[in-house]
C-alpha cells in the first residue's frame, strides 16, 4: 500500500523526502521538510516531529540522521518524519512563528483557513497524526534553559493509550521520566494523546545541542535520542530485538521557583543537583552587587530547568524543580 503524505508517495519499501505545503507569505510559500518512509513489510506507523520549537537543533539533527538510518527494505511498517515544523521561525532563529506570532505547538487541532500557525498544526493532525498508530514530539532545552534530559507521556485515562505511552518513555535511558496529566489538548502531545494515539515528548537535556567550547553538536545528546528511538521501533515491532525499559519510579509534580525581584541572577546549584527543603539555590543582587533575594527550595528535590539568563524578572519562573517525595 502506498503511504502518502501531501504530495509524496512512497510505495512499499521506497523513502520520499520533499516538502509538505502548509501557507504562503506576500512573497514564498510556507512549507515542512518531511521524509516518508514505508517499510517493505507491513506494521505501525511511527510519526516523529522535530522544530517546534526550531533554536532546539539537537532535536532537529536526531531526526536528519534517523531519516537516514531507517532502512525501509528492513522495517515493519512505516515512519513519518518532519523535520522542522517551525520553519518560519527557523529561519528567524526565534520560537513562536514569526508571521503570526503564535506558537504551532499549543494551536491544535489547527485551521486550515487560519493563520500560519494554525494552518501548521492543521497540517500535521490531518497529514501526520492521522496516518500514525504512535508518536513522539523531539526536543531539547532552548537558549533560555539548562537542564537534563527527559521524557514526558501524558496520563489520559483510556487504559489503551496510557501504558503504551509510558512503555514508550520508558524506552529512552534517563532517571527523569515526566508522567503528566493531560490539561491542555491544545499542544500536540495533547492532541494526539486525546486522539487515542500513544505519544511521548523527549527533551535532550543539551542547550540547543550545541557545544558552548567547541560549536559543534554535543554528539552524546543526539545518540541519547537516537538509541531511545531505536528501542522504541523495538517495542513497537518495527525492527527486531529486545527493547530497553527503564524501572525509573515516574515524576508527577514539578515545582516553579519564580523570582519576587528583578535584578542579576546568581545560581547557587547546578541543573540535575539534589536539594533539600530549605536550601537556598539562587541569590538575586542589583547591579551594585547588593543582594535584593534569596529563593530558597520548598521542597526535596532535583534542579531539573534553570534558565541560562542573568537578567531576570519578578514574577517569572527562574528555576524549575523536580519534587521528590
Amino acid at each position: 500500500m502506498t503511504l502518502s503524505v501531501g504530495n509524496l508517495d512512497a510505495k512499499k519499501g521506497e523513502k520520499k523526502t520533499g516538502y509538505l505545503h502548509v501557507g504562503e507569505t506576500s512573497l514564498s510559500d510556507v512549507v515542512m521538510p518531511v521524509t516518508v518512509i514505508n517499510g517493505a513489510k507491513s506494521g505501525q506507523t511511527l510519526a516523529m516531529t522535530a522544530g517546534f520549537h526550531p533554536r532546539e537543533y539537537a532535536s532537529i539533527e536526531s531526526l536528519t540522521r534517523l531519516s537516514n538510518l531507517i532502512d525501509p527494505a528492513t522495517i515493519k511498517g512505516s515512519a513519518i518524519i518532519v523535520h522542522i515544523v517551525n520553519t518560519p521561525g527557523f529561519e528567524v532563529r526565534g520560537r513562536k512563528c514569526p508571521i503570526d506570532d503564535a506558537h504551532p505547538i499549543n494551536s491544535f487541532p489547527g485551521n486550515p483557513n487560519g493563520g500560519i500557525s494554525q494552518r501548521i498544526a492543521h497540517t500535521i493532525a490531518n497529514e501526520v497524526l492521522s496516518q500514525s498508530d504512535y508518536y513522539i514530539d523531539h526536543h531539547c532545552n532552548d537558549v533560555q534553559w539548562v537542564g537534563p534530559s527527559n521524557v514526558i507521556y501524558n496520563r489520559t485515562g483510556n487504559d489503551d493509550v496510557d501504558p503504551k505511552s509510558e512503555a514508550m518513555a520508558r524506552c529512552f535511558k534517563t532517571k527523569y521520566l515526566r508522567e503528566s496529566k493531560v490539561r491542555d489538548y491544545s499542544s500536540a502531545l495533547g492532541y494526539a494523546t486525546n486522539e487515542g494515539i500513544p505519544s511521548i515528548l523527549t527533551e535532550v537535556g543539551s542547550m540547543m545541542g550545541v557545544s558552548s567550547m567547541t560549536g559543534f553538536f554535543e554528539e552524546d545528546k543526539i545518540g541519547w535520542n537516537i538509541e531511545g528511538v531505536d528501542n522504541l521501533m523495538k517495542l513497537i515491532g518495527m525492527i527486531d530485538g529486545t527493547p530497553y525499559q527503564s524501572k525509573e519510579k515516574p515524576i508527577t509534580n514539578i515545582v516553579y521557583l519564580k523570582a519576587k525581584h528583578s535584578g542579576i541572577l546568581f545560581p547557587l546549584v547546578e541543573a540535575d543537583d539534589y536539594v533539600s527543603k530549605c536550601q537556598a539555590v539562587a541569590e538575586i543582587r542589583d547591579p551594585f552587587g547588593n543582594q535584593k533575594e534569596v529563593i530558597i527550595s520548598p521542597v526535596d528535590g532535583i534542579v531539573s530547568l534553570m534558565t541560562s539568563y542573568r537578567a531576570v524578572k519578578q514574577g517569572l519562573s527562574v528555576i524549575q524543580l523536580y519534587d521528590i517525595p
